[in-house]
């Protein structure tokens, strides 16, 4: 955790999916295993809700307000194309 201090992006989404700052000790997503993501605010914090295809659910927190909330909206893009 005490590395996020210094670079504060818990994920990043790119057009191969979603990758895991290191201190979060996550492998790689791609868009293909994500089946759904939520963002939620609790007690000020933003968390970040992933469900995955073979039905791993997990939470990422605590995650920046404005990246989380655009890469909700990105999948929610990206499945309506489907």
């Amino acid at each position: 955790m005490a590395r996020r201090w210094i670079d504060e992006t818990a994920v990043l989404a790119d057009d191969e999916g979603l990758r895991f700052h290191p201190s979060i000790r996550k492998d790689p997503l791609g868009w293909d295993e994500v089946r759904h993501i939520r963002a939620e605010s609790r007690f000020g914090a933003m968390q970040l809700h992933i469900r995955t295809v073979a039905g791993k659910r997990f939470r990422i927190t605590p995650c920046d307000h404005d990246e989380v909330r655009a890469l909700v909206t990105r999948f929610a893009a990206m499945r309506d194309e489907t």
